[in-house]
């Protein structure tokens, strides 16, 4: 049996990217996305930096004393069933210290070029009676596009939103950021800001993102900022009031903005038209017309607050739709085409060259590949990809359990994502729920405990079907919750 508690995230391989794992700034209010066991009453805003969340998370670790239970350069590359031991085997890599901050990808290269010494110390067999995998969703980041070509040519710098390379000097620089989602929304304010002294920012859209106005003006996050820290340590219960406000108001959200129902129907366009009021009122004109969603509120992640449309009024941002085509040695080419042509723009027709000396990957995450790249071999040597793949995509019962694997438990597992509340508050149920099975198991009044195929399959089945009442039903618009067969392994209905 392991001797230790927990064997860690496998994507939190070293402490740094333990932390760095906050640092895509929540679209909910930090009050709600923080856990309700260990609540934060002096949050510095409404959508705090990732340093600051950061902090809270080791601080969290450090109050409830699991810092010792965390065993980091660890990769666990499979877990096996064994049956005549009602065991799990689980295959542990330890990793050269530094390693575990790059994906999997940029460590298989690593080993191949350098030697697998590089890489890894060294493997280790334990077994264990329960896993519980804590992988989480948004782990492995994409590749850089196989269809642009010339990227070995490329002199400067290349780093992606959640592998940030923070010795990057960005002064001076001419900076190519790839997307327009959540995380270039984050990075792209953050360069435009003055004191940042970049010369140049070109942000590359394919598709315009819907954008949330501010959840507070000016005035009333001033007073947020200065006064709720101390209001919410000193009056009795106003933090649980105010977390539990933000709770009901996005759950109310759900009906008019994701359900595919005549409410629905009657008030996202409303929300829309406000959505874009917001838009006119903060970005420059001349991107209107291109910053004007071709698809319904909902079906992609949206962004929240208007940071970014504001930072496209700096003199040294560019947003084009241009596609990227090529890559030089200190340059790049954009064009011809577009994805979303301006009728007010004809020259996106022609090819052009920009200076480059560092690109900004802002293309998101290998969504869809559950548990990547860890491999599960359940119950009579299935392997769990190979049942995910004869069954349409990746599911679980209550997005927890898999038949034909006894003992394994999923925190964020498929379909425990929403669209509008905090899949930490989703990640909690699971634990909670996962632990009643987990403590008759260890205690030994139970030796296993597996979903049946038949209530997993119902389950998953129901799940698809509701799916479909929702603005993720497939045909709704193309976005990372669903793959390119249609199945949702990412939102819950």
């Amino acid at each position: 049996m392991m001797s230790r508690v927990d064997i860690g995230y496998r994507a939190a391989r070293t402490h740094s990217q333990l932390l760095a794992r906050a640092c895509a700034t929540a679209w909910n209010p930090a009050i709600f996305y923080c856990f309700s066991f260990a609540p934060k009453s002096d949050w510095s805003t409404v959508h705090p930096p990732a340093q600051e969340i950061a902090q809270y998370l080791a601080d969290v670790c450090e109050k409830y004393e699991i810092v010792d239970k965390i065993q980091f350069h660890t990769d666990v590359k499979q877990i096996r069933w064994v049956e005549e031991d009602e065991e799990w085997e689980v295959l542990l890599s330890h990793l050269v210290p530094g390693t575990g901050d790059l994906a999997q990808h940029e460590r298989d290269e690593l080993a191949e070029k350098e030697g697998s010494h590089r890489v890894y110390i060294k493997t280790e067999m334990v077994r264990a009676k329960v896993v519980v995998s804590g992988v989480g969703g948004l782990v492995e980041p994409r590749v850089w596009p196989n269809d642009i070509p010339g990227i070995d040519e490329f002199e400067g710098e290349v780093t992606h939103t959640a592998r940030w390379n923070s010795d990057i000097d960005f002064q001076n620089k001419d900076v190519i950021v790839l997307g327009s989602g959540c995380s270039a929304a984050q990075v792209v304010p953050e360069l435009a800001k003055k004191e940042a002294n970049v010369r140049s920012i070109t942000q590359l859209m394919r598709t315009a993102p819907w954008v949330q106005p501010d959840l507070l003006p000016p005035d009333q996050l001033h007073f947020w900022e200065t006064r709720m820290p101390k209001l919410m340590r000193t009056v009795p219960g106003l933090g649980w009031f105010a977390r539990n406000y933000v709770f009901w108001r996005a759950e109310g959200n759900w009906f008019s903005m994701f359900t595919d129902t005549d409410y629905g129907r009657k008030w996202r366009p409303r929300i829309q038209e406000r959505f874009l009021d917001g838009m006119r009122a903060c970005a420059p004109e001349e991107y209107h017309e291109i910053l004007t969603p071709n698809y319904s509120l909902g079906c992609k992640r949206r962004i929240v607050e208007g940071t970014w449309y504001r930072s496209l009024n700096a003199p040294n941002v560019e947003l084009t739709t241009q596609p990227l085509t090529r890559v030089h040695a200190r340059s790049v080419t954009l064009g011809p085409g577009s994805y979303l042509k301006s009728s007010k723009d004809d020259s996106v027709d022609e090819a052009r060259d920009l200076p480059a000396d560092v690109i900004v990957l802002g293309n998101g995450f290998e969504t869809n590949k559950w548990l990547h790249p860890l491999k599960v071999i359940g119950r009579d040597n299935k392997n769990l990809q190979d049942i995910w793949d004869e069954r349409g995509g990746a599911q679980a019962y209550l997005g927890i359990a898999m038949d034909h694997c006894p003992n394994f438990f999923m925190v964020f597992g498929p379909n425990t994502a929403t669209g509008h509340s905090s899949v930490i508050f989703a990640s909690e149920n699971a634990v909670n729920y996962s632990l009643k099975f987990i403590k008759d198991i260890l205690s030994g009044d139970v030796s296993t405990y597996e979903i049946k195929e038949e209530a997993e399959r119902t389950w998953a089945q129901q799940v698809q079907d509701q799916l479909q009442k929702t603005v993720f039903k497939r045909g709704g618009c193309s976005s990372w919750y669903i793959t390119e067969n249609g199945w949702n392994s990412s939102t819950y209905p």
